[in-house]
């Protein structure tokens, strides 16, 4: 009766075992479907990351989106995620290195922005942020998530040109202002430089070798007065007054007044495959681009031996290369080319090289 009795709880006993074993294991599934379930509305992903001493690494977990963001199954990198370097841009796979490293060693938060590239998805931008924790095995196991922040980076970007656009336009409302005022002055100042050359050319005979100085220095008061008209029609917001014009011959005086500035140990080639092109173009301002190329280019070489060359050549756009030349539409074109054996431009310069008066020359200067 006692055995009897004892196989009796004994089998009570082990049925509530198993209905308290099989109640975890329900409970444990309902967990998991309401962390999958949340996971899943949650924008980004939620991972684990996890950095073994010797280098490896891995990602234990990972919610469904990983494959949007990576192109790969929790499952692929669940014991080795190294297939991730192939999606990681090159420019930013080192800095994404060195910050994980920097987290593991210090066990601070990890924060960081990266772009990775995927075939069906391009360039996307992405924002990693995660909390790590030393294990006893000395690896570090970081808690986070990844979100793609694309579409928010792509609005700030253009949220800050449009903010330059307008602070440039201020600006260059306020330095039309005052480049009229200034130009109205030596307009003056110009007439009468003019006037007194006209008077000593008049005084001079015409065999007499000041009369070639002379002659030079009408022709910058000219240029001059050409360039304030121009400086004048910038600041009334005046269109350029472009006609047909030949183009090699402005390039010549261009170069000629050039080269009266630069030191011997300049070289200059120029070369043109028709010196008749004609260009609808404004004519002062074709000199003063070729001007302020070539004394660029000078400066450029600071003071060592160099070469500046500039070639003129025809050009046809084609239907297929005008996407490439934006804006030009298909057509006949004349392509004058200005290169030096100077050390070039930074970045800076070349996204400010097309402003109204923008140089790169020292106050002092």
């Amino acid at each position: 009766t006692n055995e009897l009795a004892l196989r009796e709880a004994t089998l009570r006993a082990e049925g509530a075992a198993e209905q308290a074993t099989s109640y975890a294991i329900s409970l444990q599934h309902e967990h998991d479907l309401f962390l999958r379930r949340i996971a899943g509305h949650i924008p980004g992903v939620i991972f684990q990351f996890q950095l073994f001493p010797d280098g490896r690494f891995c990602v234990p977990y990972a919610s469904a989106a990983i494959e949007d963001l990576f192109g790969v199954t929790a499952e692929q990198v669940r014991t080795d995620a190294n297939v991730v370097r192939d999606v990681l841009h090159p420019e930013d796979a080192a800095a994404l290195t060195a910050t994980i490293r920097h987290s593991a060693n210090t066990l601070s938060r990890w924060r960081h922005e990266y772009r990775t590239i995927l075939p069906a998805r391009g360039v996307r931008w992405q924002r990693g942020d995660a909390q790590p924790e030393r294990r006893p095995d000395g690896s570090t196991l970081w808690h986070g998530f990844i979100t793609d922040f694309s579409s928010e980076k792509k609005e700030r970007e253009a949220r800050e040109d449009l903010e330059r656009q307008l602070g440039h336009a201020h600006t260059m409302q306020a330095v039309g202002t005052l480049a009229g005022g200034i130009a109205h002055d030596f307009n003056n100042m110009l007439v009468g430089i003019l006037g007194n050359v006209e008077v000593a050319r008049a005084d001079m005979p015409p065999d007499h070798p000041v009369q070639e100085v002379l002659e030079d220095a009408y022709q910058a008061a000219r240029r001059a007065k050409a360039l304030v008209a121009q400086i004048l029609d910038f600041s009334r917001g005046r269109p350029p007054q472009r006609v047909s014009v030949r183009l090699w011959p402005v390039v010549e005086e261009a170069l000629r007044l050039a080269r009266s500035t630069m030191p011997a140990t300049i070289s200059t080639v120029a070369t043109a495959d028709d010196a008749g092109a004609t260009v609808f173009a404004d004519a002062t301002q074709l000199h003063q681009v070729v001007l302020n190329l070539c004394t660029n280019a000078t400066a450029a070489m600071h003071g060592r031996p160099g070469r500046l060359v500039l070639r003129q050549e025809r050009l046809t756009v084609g239907h297929g290369d005008a996407p490439t030349l934006e804006p030009l539409q298909p057509g006949p074109y004349v392509r004058l080319t200005v290169s030096d054996s100077g050390v070039g431009m930074d970045d800076d310069t070349r996204r400010r090289m097309f402003d109204p008066f923008f140089t790169m020359r020292a106050k002092s200067e």
